[in-house]
């Protein structure tokens, strides 16, 4: 019997389980703290930097008990992407966090 993958959500509304690297590459930003292994290709960050806003800074849960959401933050994009992808990503982060509790 397969065992069944629990939906892992990122503060930012990320579906970690989702990623094909998660979990081999990646356990998600909450297991990480907010150090996931993208940002080994982003210049000054060792944290990423919705993380940082989210949980050190406001003491959230997640983006969705903000109401700045969606913020500056949420406007950088994945430069392996294309903008329609991207567009895409972001607006499953905000119906992710929207639904979350």
């Amino acid at each position: 019997m397969e065992a069944v993958k629990t939906r892992t959500m990122s503060v930012c509304g990320v579906q970690c389980n989702a990623c094909e690297h998660y979990p081999d590459i990646c356990l998600g930003c909450k297991a990480l703290e907010g150090k996931p292994y993208w940002l080994q290709y982003v210049e000054d960050r060792n944290v990423c930097d919705i993380y940082e806003c989210c949980k050190k800074s406001k003491k959230l849960k997640h983006c969705g008990h903000c109401h700045e959401l969606p913020c500056i933050l949420y406007e950088a994009q994945d430069p392996t992407k294309s903008e329609e992808d991207n567009q895409k990503d972001f607006l499953m982060q905000m119906k992710n966090l929207t639904e979350a509790q």
